[in-house]
C-alpha cells in the first residue's frame, strides 16, 4: 500500500504542475470563449479539418456489398469490333432481360446523342465462340426485342422495361428533342439531370436528391430525399459487377443463370468497361481518406444504395454533439490548469492521433465539426496559459526547480513540521568524489567546472528524488547528501530498503560515469592528461540510520533552507570517508544489514571503530555487489584473518582484501588500536 502510495505520488509530481490554475474564474473564462469562438466557427463554415476526419471516415468503412443493387459493365468479353454505338441494341436488350429476371429498375448510365441511326447495323446478340450477330433497324436482319417485336430504334424495348428504364436527357439541339430517334414510338422513359455536386476541391462526396435528379427518381421515404445524399461508397475490391456479354448472350441459359443476382435489385447498366478512362470521377476512398478514380456508373451503384439501404453518413444529433463537446472541452481546460507543458503537449499529441485512429469506428456519426472543436480548445488551452502567466506560475516553477518536492510540498501544504521542526528516524546517505579538488584545478576554465559537476549530478544522481524516493539534503561541490525520513512513524517506512537500493544504483552510475570521464573532460586537455585524472577519481558511498531533527534553518528574516541536522549527518560523513582507506565501495553501519540481507548484498565486517569526536565503538560493515564477487569464503577468509591480527598475530591477508588489512596495519602501527575496547581510536577524520 506505501509503495503504491508512492508511485502514485510521484506520478502526480512528475505529471502536474507545482502550482496549478486552480481558478474558478479563469475556468469559466476559458469555456465561455471558448464556445464563442465555437459559435463563431460554425456561422463562418470553417470546415477544413472536418473534410479531412471525414474522408479518413468514408474511406475506412466502404460498403463490402448491397443487397439492394447490382450493376453491368461492357466487359473485356465483348469483341473489339462492337462499338458503343452498336451496343445500343445490347443495352436494350439486356434492359429487357433484366426486368424479365425481376430487377425492379435499371439505371442506364450514359447520355446518348438523340441521331438517326436508321441506317447503321447494330449487335443483335452475343453468341458464344462466334462472330456477333448483327442486325438492323430496316431491312430483313431486324433487331428484335426480347418479346419478338421488330425494334424500331436503337433502345426501342417492351413497355414493362421501357418504365423501369431510368438514364440521363439525351443530348440533341432540336427543339423538340426527337426522342423517338433513340426510343422509337413508345413512352414512359424516365429521363433524369446528369449532373453529380463536386466539392470545392473537385471530389465527389454526394450526389442530388431533389426533383430531376437520378435519386430523386425514386420515392423513398427518407429524410435525405431532399438536397444532397452523403455517400456511402463500396468497396471496390470486393464489389464484382455483372458482365454485358453474359447478360447480351444468344444463349438463353447463360443469362438466365443471371437472376438471382438481379431478381428484386435496382441495376445500374454502365456503357463502359470496368477500367475504362471515358466516365472517372475523384472520390476521398484512397487509403486514409486520398484521392481514389471511380467510374460514374460505380457511383451511381453506391448513390443507390445509400438512398435505399439508409446507410450513409450522418450528423450526431446536436444534444450529444453539444454534450460531447463541453465534455471534452472541460477535460481539456483541467489539463491546461493541472498538467505541465511537456506532458499537455504529448497528452494533445496523443488525443489528436486518438482521434485520427478512432473517428471511423463512431460510423455513420461521421459529420462531426472537428474544427469546430479544434478551435474551441485552441482559444481554451491559450486562456489557460494566460492565466499561468498572470498568476506568474513561470516565475513560481524557480522555486520547483531549486527546491526538492518533497521539501516543496511538505512547505506548500502549510503542516506543523514545516513551521515547528521534528525529530524523526531517517536513512542518511553521503556520496563524494576523491581527488575532486585537484581535478577542479586543472579543469580549463570555471564553466568546465560547472559542466563537469552538472554532468556528473546529472549522470549520476538522475531518478533518486522521483524513483527512489530520496529527499535532497544538499549538494556540496561533489558531494551529495540524501535522507529517507519516517515521517508516519513506522518502522515499514524507514527499513533501509529503498535507501540501499538507491545506494546501490548510484554506485553503478558512478562506475559507469568515471569509465567514461576521459572523454566527457573538456578536449582541450591532453588525452593523457584526461586519462591520468580519470584514474586518481575514485566515488564512494555510505549510509546509516538514526534520529534527526527535520525542519527549517536559517536566520529569521533570512534566506532559510529546510533540511535535517543531527548525529547521522556527521556519522555519515565519517563512514563515507573511510571508502578512501579500504576497498569497500559501499560502507554501512550495523543497523542496515537487515535490509541488506533483503536485497542480496554480501556484508563484510571491515573493523569496531571508534570515529573522532564520538563516543563508544561501532562496527563499520562493507556491503558487496554482486559485481565484485565477494562470496562467504572469501568473507570467512577475512573475518580468519582480521581476528589473528587483532590479537597481536601477523597472518598473511587474503590478496583480496590487501588494502584493507594495509590499513588495519597502520592504525595499529599508529597506536590506535585499544585491546580494552577491541577497536580502533581513529585520531582522524
Amino acid at each position: 500500500m506505501a509503495r503504491r502510495s508512492a508511485v502514485i505520488a510521484a506520478t502526480r509530481r512528475a505529471l502536474c504542475l507545482a502550482l496549478p490554475l486552480s481558478r474558478p474564474r479563469w475556468w469559466l473564462a476559458a469555456l465561455w470563449l471558448a464556445a464563442l469562438a465555437a459559435g463563431a466557427s460554425l456561422v463562418l463554415e470553417w470546415r477544413w479539418l472536418d473534410t479531412v476526419f471525414y474522408d479518413r471516415v468514408l474511406a475506412a468503412n466502404q460498403r463490402q456489398a448491397s443487397p439492394l443493387t447490382q450493376r453491368v459493365v461492357f466487359d473485356a468479353d465483348i469483341p473489339h469490333s462492337v462499338s458503343r454505338e452498336q451496343s445500343l441494341t445490347l443495352q436494350a436488350l439486356a434492359v429487357e432481360r433484366l426486368v424479365a429476371m425481376g430487377a425492379r429498375s435499371v439505371v442506364l448510365d450514359a447520355q446518348i446523342a438523340l441521331r438517326n441511326r436508321r441506317a447503321q447495323d447494330f449487335v443483335a446478340c452475343l453468341p458464344t465462340g462466334e462472330p456477333p450477330r448483327i442486325c438492323t433497324l430496316l431491312g430483313e436482319q431486324a433487331c428484335q426485342t426480347l418479346a419478338g417485336r421488330n425494334r424500331t430504334a436503337p433502345l426501342d424495348m417492351d413497355a414493362a422495361a421501357q418504365r423501369a428504364l431510368i438514364l440521363p436527357t439525351p443530348l440533341s439541339d432540336r427543339q423538340p428533342p426527337p426522342h423517338a430517334w433513340l426510343f422509337g414510338a413508345a413512352d414512359g422513359v424516365r429521363m433524369v439531370q446528369p449532373t453529380l455536386p463536386l466539392g470545392a476541391d473537385g471530389l465527389i462526396r454526394h450526389m442530388a436528391t431533389d426533383a430531376g435528379s437520378l435519386l430523386g427518381a425514386f420515392a423513398m421515404p427518407s429524410p435525405n430525399t431532399a438536397g444532397l445524399l452523403a455517400l456511402r461508397f463500396g468497396d471496390a475490391g470486393r464489389i464484382t459487377p455483372l458482365p454485358l456479354s453474359q447478360l447480351a448472350a444468344c444463349e438463353t441459359r447463360l443469362w438466365q443463370a443471371l437472376s438471382p443476382q438481379v431478381q428484386g435489385r435496382h441495376v445500374v447498366l454502365q456503357l463502359t468497361d470496368e477500367q475504362g478512362a471515358e466516365d472517372v470521377h475523384m472520390v476521398p476512398t484512397g487509403p486514409g481518406g486520398s484521392v481514389a478514380l471511380r467510374s460514374g456508373g460505380r457511383l451511381i451503384e453506391d448513390g443507390l444504395a445509400t438512398l435505399l439501404q439508409g446507410d450513409g453518413p450522418r450528423l450526431l444529433p446536436w444534444p450529444w454533439l453539444m454534450l460531447l463537446g463541453l465534455l471534452m472541452l472541460a477535460g481539456w481546460i483541467a489539463a491546461c490548469c493541472y498538467l505541465r507543458a511537456r506532458w499537455l503537449g504529448l497528452l494533445a499529441l496523443a488525443l489528436g492521433g486518438a482521434a485520427w485512429l478512432m473517428a471511423p469506428l463512431a460510423y455513420p456519426y461521421a459529420l462531426l465539426p472537428w474544427t469546430t472543436l479544434l478551435i474551441a480548445l485552441l482559444v481554451a488551452g491559450s486562456v489557460c496559459h494566460a492565466g499561468h502567466l498572470y498568476l506568474r506560475t513561470r516565475q513560481n516553477s524557480v522555486l520547483a526547480r531549486f527546491l526538492p518536492p518533497q521539501v516543496r510540498h511538505l512547505l506548500l501544504a502549510d503542516t506543523p513540521l514545516a513551521k515547528q521542526g521534528q525529530q524523526v528516524e531517517a536513512v542518511v546517505l553521503m556520496s563524494d568524489l576523491a581527488d575532486y579538488a585537484s581535478l577542479t584545478r586543472q579543469l580549463p576554465s570555471a564553466l568546465a567546472v560547472f559542466d563537469f559537476i552538472n554532468d556528473y549530478l546529472t549522470q549520476v544522481t538522475a531518478g533518486m528524488q522521483l524513483e527512489h524516493g530520496a529527499w535532497l539534503e544538499s549538494y556540496m561541490g561533489d558531494m551529495v547528501c540524501y535522507y529517507w525520513p519516517d515521517l508516519d512513524g513506522g518502522e515499514r517506512h524507514c527499513d533501509g530498503v529503498q535507501a540501499l537500493q538507491a545506494a546501490v544504483a548510484l554506485l553503478h552510475r558512478q562506475q559507469a560515469w568515471l569509465k567514461a570521464l576521459p572523454q566527457r573532460l573538456p578536449t582541450s586537455m591532453p588525452l593523457a592528461q584526461r586519462e591520468q585524472l580519470a584514474a586518481r577519481l575514485f566515488a564512494g558511498v555510505a549510509l546509516t540510520r538514526g534520529k534527526v531533527c527535520m525542519g527549517e534553518i536559517g536566520p529569521e528574516g533570512g534566506i532559510r533552507k529546510f533540511g535535517i541536522i543531527g548525529d547521522p549527518l556527521n556519522l555519515v560523513a565519517r563512514l563515507e570517508a573511510l571508502t578512501r582507506h579500504f576497498s569497500a565501495r559501499l560502507i554501512v553501519t550495523a543497523d542496515m544489514l537487515p535490509a541488506a540481507s533483503r536485497l542480496g548484498l554480501q556484508p563484510r565486517l571491515l573493523a569496531q571503530l571508534q570515529l573522532k569526536g564520538r563516543q563508544g565503538c561501532l562496527a563499520a560493515w562493507a556491503l558487496h555487489l554482486q559485481d565484485e564477487a565477494v562470496d562467504l569464503a572469501a568473507v570467512a577468509a577475512w573475518d580468519a584473518w582480521r581476528q589473528d591480527f587483532e590479537a597481536g598475530g601477523e597472518p598473511a591477508p587474503p590478496p583480496q582484501f590487501d588494502q584493507d588489512a594495509a590499513t588495519l596495519r597502520r592504525w595499529r602501527q599508529a597506536g590506535w588500536w585499544d585491546t580494552d575496547q577491541a577497536c580502533y581510536l581513529l585520531e582522524q577524520k
